[in-house]
């Protein structure tokens, strides 16, 4: 079972007091607005964050999956991945295949043992580390924010299992912010502040300008192989376009060349009025690991630095903070923020260089009701200003008037 007693976050709102008991087999959700500490209460409950007053009673087998993969990722290849807790608990190596293999099925994840895990996507590395952690048998499974990192067929996967690990017994911790996802747990919920439903406001039409991106019969090659066909799209200056596609289908390979970052555009494709290499304008790109595009001191200096590079004053940071609810955190570190904020900030640094196209890799995740309503907002007044925007998601995203779709191989526009 779990045991909190007048428990005081590490970080997020030290304010709180938080008691709780968990019965083996029960569930509960903990909810709250980005920063609030939910993220910070697994790891105290996980044992990996001293707690500055109360105290915990937790089993003796306790499985943590945390929002970034990559922060517990630690094996070049899958197999030997999940096979690390079987490891450390003496498994005899000719014990380990089945279990292995039978981990990975359980969360919809049947690759060959072999594949490198540089090779999957982030909501495949997330089931990776499930898998890892299913392998141990754990009497307590804390999970991050699982419904931003899984498609509908990952998350139904996922489900079954934990249904499954219900009724063996296991208790189950969820931070999330769509609790409704999980309603089939009978799950109690903790609150670590006020949380409203998430609504997102419809898109505007909008003016639409010059071709910003065009392809037909193009071709993106990742590791020197084919992935993904783009056989006729069309993006304009103002509009907003939603990529959506499972876990592992391409998207974040997709924006990653758009921007220059890595793979290779081939085939007659055009950027900016440029080639893919070298379009002729500014491309601005948000990734799924924020934190390793922040590197100054201070949030009010991260969005600075991009004010001043593109040749702005940096009078405006206050008013670019204000624009996504900031302000509070303009002296504290980049580093130190949530998993949510870091997406934030990291955005708004795209932004406020205004780049000619934005290109947006899982922006909503982490994100509670407000701030996704503030970023939301915030890309329909760019696109009203002329910017063009991708954001790619495994989830239907609200309509914004273009959707394409990766499917069979290719990028097609959806019905």
């Amino acid at each position: 079972m779990l045991n909190l007693d007048q428990l005081q976050l590490s970080r997020g709102n030290p304010a709180l007091s938080i008691s709780l008991s968990l019965a083996p087999g029960e569930a509960a959700i903990l909810s709250g607005p980005t920063g609030s500490g939910k993220s910070t209460l697994l790891l105290q409950i996980a044992g990996l964050l001293d707690s500055p007053q109360g105290s915990i009673k937790r089993p003796q087998r306790v499985g943590l999956v945390m929002q970034d993969p990559a922060l517990q990722l630690m094996r070049e290849q899958v197999g030997p991945e999940v096979a690390l807790w079987l490891e450390h608990l003496g498994v005899a190596p000719d014990q380990m295949r089945p279990r292995i293999e039978q981990a990975l099925t359980r969360v919809g994840l049947d690759l060959p043992l072999d594949t490198p895990v540089a090779h999957l996507s982030q909501g495949q590395k997330y089931r990776l580390l499930l898998a890892s952690q299913l392998v141990a048998e754990p009497q307590l499974l804390l999970l991050d924010e699982p419904w931003a990192q899984l498609d509908p067929a990952a998350l139904n996967a996922v489900l079954a299992t934990l249904r499954t690990l219900q009724q063996q017994g296991t208790t189950l911790v969820i931070a999330e912010h769509h609790a409704e996802a999980f309603s089939t747990l009978n799950p109690r919920t903790l609150s670590l502040g006020p949380t409203q439903p998430i609504h997102l406001p419809e898109w505007p039409r909008l003016p639409l300008g010059d071709t910003v991106l065009q392809s037909r019969d193009a071709l993106l090659r990742t590791g020197g192989q084919p992935l993904l066909v783009l056989p006729e799209l069309y993006l304009r200056a103002g509009q907003c376009v939603t990529l959506s596609g499972p876990n592992g289908s391409g998207k974040s390979s997709l924006l990653q060349a758009l921007a220059g970052l890595d793979h290779k555009l081939e085939g007659e494709i055009t950027l900016l009025s440029g080639s893919a290499r070298r379009p002729r304008g500014r491309v601005g790109c948000l990734l799924q690991r924020p934190d390793r595009q922040l590197f100054a001191p201070t949030v009010a200096e991260e969005i600075a630095f991009s004010l001043s590079r593109s040749g702005q004053c940096t009078s405006a940071v206050s008013h670019w903070l204000a624009q996504l609810g900031l302000t509070a955190l303009a002296e504290r570190s980049p580093l130190h923020l949530s998993y949510g904020q870091q997406h934030l900030l990291a955005l708004l640094a795209q932004v406020v260089a205004k780049p000619a196209l934005l290109l947006l890799d899982d922006p909503l995740a982490g994100l509670d009701a407000d701030a996704q309503s503030r970023l939301w907002q915030l890309l329909m007044a760019q696109c009203q200003q002329g910017m063009a925007v991708v954001i790619a998601s495994h989830r239907t995203l609200p309509d914004t008037g273009l959707s394409w779709e990766i499917a069979h191989g290719g990028v097609h526009v959806a019905a």
